[in-house]
């Protein structure tokens, strides 16, 4: 029975360790960090926001080596998601970076702003309609810029998920009570999923803000 007690407790212990170091091992694995390019000695880390206002007809080099996901980029032309790709050097602080055919914002690490730029598509909407999950709005303005992804769309309206929405407002929390007649702005990826559709639907929406609340 002594001799049962100790197998027992061995056998606790050795699971005890094994767990414990597994759990290290596990700890110290490397978690990938987010897309970065290195150009002219310049760290550049992804937005997540589509440049919708393309001006030029060449890039201005190409992503020639990789490093781990894990690692930070180190020389020009190096990124940590892969190479092959070309890139645009775009506003201060930021380069563009075609990925899957769509131009991608990158801004230098040494700014702290990563909302929405002047160059990510975005228009000025009424909202006419809340329904459970989302928003209906009627386009009021949209910049000379952006013109090109409403064409002959212009007179649709538009559907917007609610959980886009900043809920907040000059301090004060928003619901969906008494939105309609309530103007809105709205930032996306510049496509739309159907232009055939009666209400128009955007691809990817980055923020809807309310610009004024009654």
């Amino acid at each position: 029975m002594k001799n049962k007690k100790i197998l027992l407790l061995t056998l606790l212990l050795a699971s005890t360790l094994i767990i414990t170091a597994c759990a290290k091992d596990k700890g110290e694995v490397p978690s990938d960090l987010p897309p970065m390019v290195m150009v002219d000695g310049q760290l550049y880390v992804d937005t997540g926001y589509v440049n919708s206002n393309i001006t030029w007809d060449s890039p201005d080099g190409k992503i020639e080596s990789t490093v781990k996901g894990s690692e930070d980029p180190k020389k020009d032309n190096e990124s940590n998601f892969g190479k092959g790709y070309e890139y645009k050097k775009g506003k201060p602080s930021r380069i563009n970076v075609k990925i899957d055919g769509r131009w991608f914002i990158f801004r230098s690490i040494a700014i702290s702003y990563d909302g929405p730029t002047e160059d990510v598509a975005h228009f000025v909407g009424v909202i006419v309609e809340t329904r459970e999950d989302e928003l209906i709005v009627e386009i009021r303005s949209i910049p000379e810029e952006f013109q090109y992804i409403f064409k002959n769309q212009e007179d649709k309206l538009v559907s917007l998920s609610i959980e886009n929405l900043n809920h907040s407002l000059d301090g004060k929390t928003i619901t969906t009570e008494g939105l309609p007649s309530n103007i809105v702005e709205v930032s996306f990826d510049g496509s739309l999923v159907d232009k055939d559709a009666d209400i128009l639907e955007l691809g990817q929406i980055y923020d809807i803000q309310v610009r004024n609340l009654y």
